[in-house]
């Protein structure tokens, strides 16, 4: 199902993907979502882990865009180079705004780490999908809108998805 399908005043749980595809411009859908969820027309949720992968991705998009570090290399000049981290600034702007965006924000617990370790053995799920199919879950949450493929209906939960990336 398409993200404009989340019907009005449904609890969703907010992937990091949506956000990255929102904060990167490539996705008027994922800008759309947070729009409605701004407005409270959906009411959005997402946990401290998304926010932390959706930080350190937006890291990595910014030292390449500085020239600060090539492509296939980021990961190595993030970890060796400290100088270009203490430089990065729109990771943190981005996760601040989220809260702002009129998202709820939930602490990842144990229960939920867990609950994640469980879902990989029997759907096959990464830890990213794992971890936010589960925080979903124990938050009692039925729909998740992500971008992720390996997360579908299958896993107990009302998948939405944005319909302009290919």
């Amino acid at each position: 199902m398409a993200l404009s399908d989340i019907p009005r005043g449904e609890r969703v749980f907010l992937d990091a993907p949506i956000f990255l595809h929102h904060f990167l411009g490539i996705s008027p859908e994922c800008r759309a979502l947070l729009d409605r969820c701004e407005r409270s027309e959906v009411r959005g949720v997402t946990s401290a882990l998304a926010l932390a992968e959706l930080a350190e991705r937006l890291m990595r998009v910014e030292a390449v865009a500085q020239g600060a570090a090539a492509p296939g290399d980021v990961a190595r000049t993030l970890r060796e180079r400290p100088e270009v981290v203490r430089k990065l600034q729109v990771h943190e702007e981005a996760v601040a705004r989220i809260p702002l965006m009129g998202v709820e924000v939930l602490p990842l617990d144990l229960r939920a780490l867990l609950a994640a370790g469980s879902l990989r053995r029997q759907l096959g799920l990464g830890v990213s999908a794992s971890l936010a199919t589960s925080a979903a879950r124990e938050a009692g949450i039925e729909a998740l809108a992500t971008s992720d493929p390996a997360i579908t209906s299958g896993d107990g939960l009302r998948v939405y998805r944005p319909s302009d990336l290919a």
